[in-house]
């Protein structure tokens, strides 16, 4: 391969690479926002509903949410969310 294609595929990759990480940084900074809403709407909740079936669904979601967040600043597969999805109720 000459020297033109491979700079062609080079710099292919690496606008590939700065989308992804640009891309990566935006769906964790989603997620973040999403939980400390979550958080936020857990914490208003009196005590006695926190201790019951929602609040407990609540805060399987938030602790889907943190997880979700570190898998998405590491290597995202979508795969890896479907946890999430499942466990928040959302549509993926």
């Amino acid at each position: 391969m000459n020297a033109r294609r491979r700079k062609a595929i080079r710099e292919a990759l690496e606008e590939y690479e700065a989308s992804m990480s640009q891309a990566k940084e935006r769906l964790a900074e989603a997620l973040e926002a999403a939980r400390d809403e979550e958080e936020a709407a857990f914490d208003a909740l009196p005590e006695a509903i926190q201790y019951g079936e929602k609040g407990e669904a609540m805060q399987d979601c938030i602790s889907a949410l943190e997880e979700a967040m570190d898998i998405a600043r590491e290597d995202p597969d979508m795969d890896a969310f479907q946890e999430l999805c499942d466990t928040c109720g959302v549509d993926g």
